[in-house]
């Protein structure tokens, strides 16, 4: 296995478990936020949100939050040019106005979460038996995020690394059957990406824009 191809199959690995993890406390928020005290949930939101962040590398207008695009330079996308249809997926993600508008929140809510703690005032949470919301201030400004919200950008990044798990394979395969005792090709097979989105529907954008929470949940 020549350099390139092990540095692009460890980076897909990184990335597929940020995935799963997300996919796992995901399902913790939606099946058990009934019985979490109010601060779990809150944790559990922050926590998938940051992770998000991580999978979605985002350009931003100078001196502002306002997101402009992808950072093509950035993240998992410096691997773009060994997966020939990364950013073309990618885009598909940031290119839905609602998307956009989901991942400004989360943005805003994850950077002031880490760098201005202070500053972030829980506004309101309500759970339910299939979804749950949570709204919070930083400073004068509310953002909201829901599991509805979530659910959409979660499923593509889904479908994206479902193609990157059959990428992955085809490359190992190329390599020799040495490789599958690699320790990111058996973290890898124990990844379903396509199960998980088996459990997930979704939303349609008309019911995630400009919607009361009363109205969503």
């Amino acid at each position: 296995m020549d350099v390139v191809t092990k540095e692009t199959l460890n980076g897909i690995a990184v990335y597929a478990k940020i995935l799963n993890d997300i996919n796992l406390k995901f399902h913790a928020l939606i099946e058990e936020n009934i019985e979490k005290q109010f601060h779990e949930n809150e944790q559990l939101f922050y926590e998938i949100i940051s992770e998000i962040m991580r999978m979605i590398p985002l350009k931003k207008k100078r001196g502002s939050e306002e997101i402009v695009g992808l950072d093509s330079k950035s993240g998992i996308l410096l691997l773009q040019t060994e997966v020939g249809f990364l950013l073309e997926d990618y885009q598909r993600i940031i290119n839905s106005d609602i998307n956009k508008m989901i991942l400004q929140d989360m943005s805003i809510v994850r950077n002031k979460f880490i760098h201005e703690p202070h500053n972030i005032n829980a506004a309101f949470y309500v759970g339910g038996k299939t979804s749950c919301s949570m709204g919070v201030y930083y400073k004068d400004r509310l953002c909201s995020v829901s599991t509805l919200k979530l659910n959409n950008i979660i499923y593509e990044l889904n479908k994206i690394f479902d193609k990157l798990k059959i990428f992955f394979v085809e490359e190992v395969d190329k390599c020799g059957e040495q490789y599958k005792e690699y320790p990111c090709y058996v973290a890898m097979m124990n990844y379903d990406f396509g199960k998980y989105n088996k459990d997930y529907s979704l939303v349609p954008e008309w019911l995630l824009v400009d919607q009361e929470i009363s109205d969503i949940l």
